[in-house]
């Protein structure tokens, strides 16, 4: 079974909304005749999934929703994970966390995990976040890069800002099914193919191949440890 991990020792950060999209993005792009595709594992005690969690007989990929704290039990999950996905949101007062969740992820992954970094709540139009994204996000991963913090293949992605996620969630829907022709769909999307593409295709040349050739508005850029951007 496949394992698709989602964590950030930062609570509120969007690793509810994350884990159900990619069950909703799974179901769009699974034929039904397979059978369950799919199984959720829900360790964050704050709850909110809209998908049901537990085993199901015969899941190919299982997702995980970590709780918002570092806990003795990270480093086995990360383990065994096939991809990382670390949503975040551009503050200081997320960055450090983020960074703490990075060296955990770097520490305990094997060689070559594959870690999608989602800068969520991305407001294009405010200074504040697209200087950030155009050049404090470049500084901010190669000073993790400098101190030997961050995972070896690392793919960027940005989810906007936008009520119709919430709206969406309080439906039990996936925003694509509300709003198929939103920025936040198509966003949506993006990052949940990355997500699958660096489940299928591990290893760095593998993955960036697949990437660059699907990259799109919402893929900021890709990185690999030691090199410059």
């Amino acid at each position: 079974m496949k394992e698709i991990v989602i964590m950030n020792s930062k609570g509120g950060v969007g690793k509810t909304t994350l884990a159900d999209e990619l069950v909703f993005w799974v179901d769009r792009h699974t034929d039904p005749e397979d059978g369950q595709v799919w199984q959720i594992a829900d360790l964050d005690a704050q709850g909110g999934l809209i998908h049901e969690p537990g085993e199901r007989a015969g899941a190919l990929v299982e997702i995980v929703d970590m709780p918002g704290e570092i806990g003795e039990r990270d480093a086995d999950v990360v383990r065994q994970a096939d991809v990382v996905v670390v949503p975040m949101h551009n503050s200081s007062r997320d960055r450090p966390a983020t960074e703490q969740t990075l060296r955990t992820i770097k520490r305990a992954g094997r060689r070559g995990l594959p870690v999608v970094l989602v800068v969520n709540r991305y407001v294009s139009r405010t200074r504040q976040d697209r200087e950030w994204v155009e050049q404090g996000l470049r500084d901010w991963l190669n000073g993790l890069i400098a101190e030997r913090s961050l995972p070896m293949v690392v793919c960027v992605m940005a989810m906007p800002e936008s009520s119709l996620v919430r709206a969406a969630a309080e439906e039990g829907v996936s925003v694509v099914t509300k709003a198929p022709r939103s920025s936040a769909a198509k966003a949506v999307d993006e990052v949940c193919e990355a997500v699958w593409d660096a489940m299928m295709n591990p290893g760095y040349e593998e993955y960036v191949k697949v990437r660059t050739e699907k990259r799109g508005p919402w893929t900021l850029l890709m990185r690999k440890d030691g090199k410059h951007a």
